[in-house]
């Protein structure tokens, strides 16, 4: 059987687990979140820059993405500007600890952030540092998943 005769490559069932894309240039955080957030249920995608997470958004659709707003090749919120303008239908937590990003926000999330934030209520944003257990905490609550201790 040559290449060309092969069936093509269909994607993997989803689980059914809501699936987050988890963009952290922290590896030691990157790795400890993800092992809580998958203890917690939810089907994670880790990667560590921007433009992972770009390729990662462009190849499968995820339910929520966690963004790291510094970080290398593109930040967070360009990331969200991005796939604003593409329509990509998703929740969002950017993750900073910047005190000009987290002023900006109206009570965790966005209410005017220009482009990366128009008319998108479901931006929130965490303030670092964080535990895992609580970005978790927001993942579950984002999704509408029970946020008991699980």
């Amino acid at each position: 059987m040559n290449a060309s005769s092969c069936p093509p490559k269909v994607p993997a069932a989803r689980s059914g687990l809501p699936k987050i894309l988890y963009t952290e240039d922290d590896t030691e955080l990157r790795l400890f979140s993800t092992r809580v957030l998958k203890r917690k249920g939810i089907e994670v995608m880790p990667v560590e820059d921007g433009l992972q997470a770009w390729e990662a958004l462009d190849a499968e659709k995820f339910d929520l993405m966690i963004v790291n707003n510094e970080m290398p090749w593109i930040t967070g919120l360009e990331l969200v500007a991005t796939a604003d303008r593409e329509g990509m239908d998703l929740l969002i937590i950017v993750a900073s600890g910047s005190a000009n990003i987290l002023a900006m926000s109206s009570e965790g999330h966005c209410g005017r952030w220009g482009e990366a934030g128009k008319d998108r209520p479901a931006l929130r944003f965490l303030p670092k540092p964080y535990s895992p257990c609580e970005l978790a905490r927001l993942v579950k609550e984002m999704l509408g998943l029970s946020t008991g201790e699980n």
